[in-house]
């Protein structure tokens, strides 16, 4: 690759503006809202990749491709992209429940369990922690039926 490719490269990625990368942001949240997770996810695919790896809006990016993953059922993607934003946002309930789903639809029933206790103890909403609370009963319920059969 010539050095003016490798330039007009560099400056292309990283040059999103904060309101664009805002619109193509809101352009993803309509999507899912629409039901077309797979033009979601080549949207957060293609802001991830103009996004700076520790920019703000970064982890929204990533639980939104999680949601889409998610609907369509690709739980390990699901799983991966809410790995990546709980390494930015490690503070984030939302975050670790969402990440105990994937968790469990990819059988890994002890990191349920784990993100679920993570989610009820960072939760800054006491009604939240009691809905996580409840969840991860039925989670422990299930696992332990799960080892005895």
């Amino acid at each position: 690759m010539s050095r003016k490719a490798k330039q007009s490269k560099q400056k292309k990625k990283g040059t999103t503006s904060s309101s664009q990368a805002n619109k193509m942001f809101d352009l993803i949240g309509q999507h899912i809202f629409q039901g077309d997770y797979t033009e979601a996810i080549a949207g957060c695919e293609r802001l991830l990749n103009e996004l700076p790896r520790h920019a703000p809006l970064r982890a929204d990016v990533l639980a939104q491709l999680a949601t889409a993953h998610a609907m369509l059922q690709n739980f390990p993607q699901s799983y991966e992209a809410l790995t990546e934003a709980l390494a930015l946002q490690p503070n984030n309930a939302e975050l670790w429940y969402n990440r105990s789903l994937a968790s469990r639809y990819t059988s890994r029933f002890g990191q349920a369990l784990r993100d679920s206790e993570q989610a009820i103890r960072l939760s800054p909403i006491a009604e939240l922690a009691k809905d996580f609370d409840e969840v991860l009963k039925i989670k422990m319920k299930r696992s332990i039926t799960f080892i005895t059969e």
